[in-house]
């Protein structure tokens, strides 16, 4: 049995995205507040120890290599995620992935995921959902809101990972952040939420699930560490002598 899709009505203003020049997010709301993306955040205040990883292996493939394989996960990445989108929309797209254009690594990842969907949601509430929260000055689009199988209020994050590797410490604290401005922008419970990461390499699903709240603490320390520093003012205008 697959889910249904009962979507809510969003209520709040329409944000738009911006990104600058050197990859940084935001999203602007109508009257022109603008809110730096979760992710961006996240990269901005991520320890040095969690970049050093990154780093070597650019380092060690070169420039051209790691740019190329970037360039690669990146769209792979989001052929998959628009695949996703439509598929919890319309799950009667089940066992059609061949025939909508995804080509064979966007595959793998979609009947891993497709898998993990069909094994935890009952209902889909919305998807690529745009949120804000004034109080902690953030914004961005979560993957979808659902109730999965419990009756569980839940936000769920898609992940495409070449390597069959660990998760990234940081997907529970984005998750959180999307939770936290749902709660405030629904006046609802978001009881969980579920990071499915599929791993190319082996076909592995790799899921970090838990409550927001276990998390909100230090999701909100990187969010005050990010707004403490005053480089990160989009506003900011650097003069040279």
């Amino acid at each position: 049995m697959t889910w249904t899709y009962e979507p809510i009505r969003q209520t709040w203003p329409q944000l738009n995205q911006d990104t600058r020049h050197d990859g940084r997010r935001y999203y602007r709301l109508p009257d022109g507040t603008s809110y730096p993306s979760v992710t961006t955040v996240l990269h901005a205040t991520e320890p040095p120890e969690a970049r050093r990883g990154l780093e070597e292996w650019r380092r060690r493939v070169g420039k051209p290599v790691a740019d190329y394989i970037s360039s690669q996960a990146r769209e792979t990445g989001t052929n998959a995620h628009a695949f996703m989108e439509r598929l919890l929309q319309n799950p009667n797209l089940l066992g059609q992935i061949a025939v909508h254009g995804c080509d064979y690594n966007v595959q793998g990842h979609v009947r891993t995921l497709s898998a993990f969907a069909i094994s935890k949601i009952r209902k889909v509430h919305a998807t690529e959902m745009y949120l804000y929260s004034p109080t902690l000055r953030i914004a961005g689009a979560c993957d979808a809101l659902i109730t999965d199988s419990e009756g569980r209020r839940c936000i769920l994050d898609w992940k495409c990972m070449s390597h069959g590797r660990n998760a990234r410490p940081d997907y529970p604290l984005q998750a959180t952040m999307y939770a936290a401005m749902a709660t405030q922008l629904l006046d609802m419970d978001i009881h969980k939420f579920y990071v499915a990461c599929s791993a190319a390499d082996s076909g592995n699903l790799i899921v970090k699930e838990g409550a927001p709240y276990d998390f909100l603490d230090k999701a909100k320390r990187r969010i005050k560490a990010y707004h403490d520093n005053p480089y990160n003012n989009p506003n900011l205008r650097v003069v040279l002598p």
